[in-house]
Order: structure tokens, then C-alpha cells, then sequence
């Protein structure tokens, strides 16, 4: 988020974040990643794409921000991610290594809890939970020994990201999430991140997707939500697959076991969705998505 300090050094520099024209320079690009307030999407991309063209004059700038956690470290860590440049892995590694957990000022582990000083409210380490997620989006297998780490020192949001990165880099399989789901702690949310990667088969394979769901059902009763939304999305894989009759009998099935509104109260207009998708034989994910839970 821009500061106000901020706000007045691009003033000062004579920088202009202007909503039209093309960035025309590394001080404009930089100013408009760093403008966490920005909603204009399109000139977001403008800049990071200027960046990523600029390589050489932006990406000693960029590892600063992040490393430094400054406005914007978010977005710059992304385009960092997407720049190819091999300093970047050692960069996230030794950052992800330093951020395990959110620290106190002499360096040791706060904690949470009734009569500490912190509170019952857990602070999010969001710094090392993304770039640990990054460094599987990199797919750089040196970053495997720093994940593993991280699963057993992280805090729970860091422990997440680096099991899913783990997945991404091959490290584990689906039925290693399976079994991390059964027995972690629940802060961890690991059903959260199981279902994410099922999600990302429904145009790719989704029979597959629709035996991983059944598994959720099957094997991790205890967690509704979860189970809710695997019979939801089951949904969308028999549209894909033009399955509509199964589509149709699965709308039933969420009507008659899902207690959750924001999937159940969408069922009406799925129907009728898929009832023409079937009349026409055409195909297509559901244009209804539920909720964010």
C-alpha cells in the first residue's frame, strides 16, 4: 500500500500514476506495482509487464523490495517468479529459511495463546507462505530440502504453502496429501489445499477428478465443507465430461446432503444450465461458481 511518505517521494521524483497512456519508464512501473490501493488491473499488468521486458534495470530493485518487505512485495515477488532470473530460487529460499515463523524482536518464535503477550490471535505469516508457494510455481528442485523444512518448522499457513509446493515440484503425491489431511493439525487446513489440487483436474482429467472427490467423501467424513463441495464439483466434471444425466442426478445428491446455502441455493440454475447443454450437446464448466467459504 502506498504510503504517504511513499505518495510524496513519487510526487517529488516528478513520477506520474497516471489511468491512461503506456508505462514509459522503470520509475512509473515500479511506482504502479507498488501502489498496493491500485483496482485499474489493466495498468497493473502494463507495469509488470514493463518489468519483466526491463529486467536488468528492475530486478535488483525488485529482490530489495521483497527482501525488505515493502509496499508492493507481493506483486513484485510474483514478477519475480515469472522472470526466469536464476538468482531469484536462492533468493525465496534464504528468505523462506529466515521466515519459517513469525518472530519476536530477539528472534525467537511468538507465540499465541491465553496470558501471552500476543494474545489468543494469531498473527499470519503471509511473507513465508507465499514465497514458499512461489518456489513451487518455480518448479526449482533445490528448494526441496528448505520446503520439508518449512513443513515441520512453519508456522500453519507456511507449512500449507510448502506441502503444496512439495506437490507441485513432485516431491509427494496426491495420496501423501490424503494421508497429511488425516492426521494434521487442522489449523493447517491441508482439506483446503487437497481440494485445490483436485480443482485444477476438472478440465484436465476430470474422471480423475471425480474419483479424487469421491476419495474426500470417502475418506474425510469429518471435514463438511470439504466433502460438501466435493459432491458440488462433481458437478461441473460430468458436464465436462457431457455426462449431463449424472450432472443432473448430481444435483440431486448435493440438494439432498449439502447443508451449506452457497452451494445448495445455486442448484436451480445448474439444472437448468445443463439441461440445455444437453438439448444443444454442448459442454462447458457451470457459469454459477459457490462461494468463497
Amino acid at each position: 500500500m502506498l504510503s504517504s511518505v511513499f505518495g510524496v517521494a513519487v510526487l517529488l521524483a516528478g513520477v506520474s500514476i497516471s489511468s491512461a497512456g503506456e508505462v514509459s519508464s522503470f520509475k512509473e512501473a515500479l511506482a504502479i506495482i507498488q501502489d498496493e490501493k491500485s483496482t485499474d488491473w489493466n495498468r497493473d499488468q502494463e507495469a509488470e509487464q514493463y518489468l519483466l521486458k526491463n529486467q536488468e534495470v528492475s530486478l535488483p530493485d525488485l529482490m530489495k523490495i521483497v527482501r525488505n518487505k515493502e509496499d508492493g512485495w507481493i506483486s513484485c515477488a510474483y514478477i519475480l517468479e515469472k522472470s526466469k532470473e536464476p538468482a531469484v530460487v536462492p533468493l525465496f529460499i534464504d528468505l523462506v529459511r529466515e521466515n519459517f515463523f513469525m518472530k519476536e524482536a530477539d528472534g525467537s518464535r511468538m507465540k499465541f495463546g491465553f496470558a501471552s503477550k500476543n494474545g489468543c490471535e494469531m498473527i499470519t505469516n503471509q511473507y513465508g507462505a507465499v514465497l514458499a508457494s512461489l518456489l513451487g510455481s518455480i518448479g526449482d528442485a533445490r528448494a526441496i530440502p528448505v520446503l520439508k523444512e518449512a513443513t515441520k518448522q512453519g508456522d500453519p499457513e507456511v507449512q500449507k504453502s510448502a506441502y503444496g509446493a512439495l506437490y507441485a515440484l513432485g516431491n509427494i503425491s496426491i495420496d501423501d496429501i490424503f494421508m497429511i489431511a488425516k492426521d494434521a493439525d487442522s489449523s493447517l487446513r491441508i482439506p483446503d489445499l487437497l481440494m485445490g489440487v483436485i480443482n485444477a483436474l476438472h478440465n484436465s482429467n476430470p474422471r480423475r477428478a471425480v474419483k479424487l472427490y469421491d476419495r474426500v467423501i470417502r475418506e474425510l467424513p469429518q471435514e463438511s465443507y470439504e466433502v460438501a463441495s466435493a459432491h458440488y464439483w462433481k458437478i461441473q466434471c460430468f458436464q465436462n465430461l457431457k455426462e449431463f444425466d449424472r450432472a443432473l442426478e448430481q444435483c440431486e445428491v448435493v440438494l439432498k446432503v449439502v447443508k451449506f446455502e452457497n452451494l445448495t441455493k445455486q442448484i436451480a440454475g445448474m439444472r437448468t444450465e445443463i439441461s440445455q447443454a444437453a438439448r444443444q450437446g454442448a459442454t462447458g464448466p457451470p457459469a454459477i461458481r459457490p462461494e468463497l467459504k
